[in-house]
């Protein structure tokens, strides 16, 4: 297994905190009904895209 040394993982968690800081406020801005719609449309997307991709694989 390969992992960072700590010093490095820090380094990197660093790089993504002000990115992590905006998703959390953008998260934050919308009710909870609001997250289990937007939710709720991911998962249909990754279903979509599951079922379109074993379309695809059907066809040589």
């Amino acid at each position: 297994m390969i992992a960072p040394a700590p010093s490095s993982a820090e380094k990197a968690a660093s790089w993504f905190e002000s990115a992590r800081k905006a998703q959390d406020e953008l998260i934050s801005s919308y009710s909870k009904s609001d997250l289990e719609i937007i939710a709720d449309v991911f998962e249909r997307f990754a279903k979509l895209w599951d079922d379109e991709r074993k379309k695809v694989q059907k066809h040589p």
